[in-house]
């Protein structure tokens, strides 16, 4: 009896010391991983912010915009869309990219806005975009010829379309040079001297009238002074003639 128990005791002590054989790698693994993670972990923050992160130069391919605030901070934790946002504040600029060079280089290029017209007003005049935005004139080094009245500061930006759908229709007719803004009408004047009246109401189907009439007059050897579109039918003055003596 006693030679039996002390059998089973033995045979339990076995499974015992096998379990524990085949478990300890386990229990060691298990043990080893949250301490690896956090020694990665301190590892990784090291360098993460490490000095030898820290932003040192600001390149911007744009003339009086700065950006070098954003110095010092780290290269991996600044925010792009916060630099774009920030160089987005000048209305000069009208898109931006932002690229890093690690580990201390942030690359910044800008698409500028091109100037549309002149909005003339009784003191000074500004130049504005085909959106509305006004822009530093020192800023830009292609002036636009097209003069813009009739329109304040307060009604920008979005009074000015007009101008610009008149613009975009016309400029492959004629060579338009300023327009201007009256209640329920624009004037428009060209270079070579004639005059234009166009309703505010109905514009796109006044401009179709308008490049319908300019094919009609260039086949006919028309030539016109004024010409006024805000009516049913379409009212013109014709130029006169030019008579050239003969010697």
């Amino acid at each position: 009896m006693k030679k039996r128990s002390a059998q089973k005791f033995k045979s339990r002590r076995t499974k015992q010391e096998n379990h524990w054989k085949c478990s300890w790698p386990f229990l060691v693994f298990g043990a080893a991983i949250p301490a690896l993670v956090y020694i990665v972990y301190l590892v990784s923050m090291s360098i993460f912010y490490s000095p030898l992160f820290k932003i040192k130069k600001v390149t911007v391919d744009a003339p009086n915009l700065d950006l070098s605030s954003f110095c010092g901070r780290n290269i991996f934790t600044v925010s792009l869309s916060e630099i774009a946002a920030r160089a987005r504040r000048d209305p000069w600029v009208a898109g931006v990219t932002v690229h890093r060079t690690f580990p201390d280089v942030l690359h910044i290029s800008v698409i500028p806005r091109a100037p549309f017209a002149y909005l003339v007003l009784p003191t000074r005049r500004f130049l504005v975009t085909r959106d509305g935005m006004i822009v530093p004139e020192e800023r830009c080094s292609d002036k636009p010829a097209l003069e813009i009245y009739g329109l304040t500061l307060a009604d920008l930006p979005g009074s000015i379309l007009p101008a610009v759908s008149v613009f975009d229709h016309c400029r492959s007719l004629v060579s338009l040079q300023s327009v201007a803004f009256s209640p329920g009408f624009l004037t428009l004047a060209l270079n070579t001297g004639e005059t234009i009246y166009l309703p505010r109401e109905s514009l796109a189907e006044k401009l179709s009238v308008f490049r319908q009439l300019l094919a009609e007059f260039q086949q006919k050897g028309l030539r016109y002074k004024y010409l006024d579109l805000r009516f049913d039918d379409p009212v013109f003055l014709p130029a006169p003639e030019v008579n050239v003596e003969k010697t």
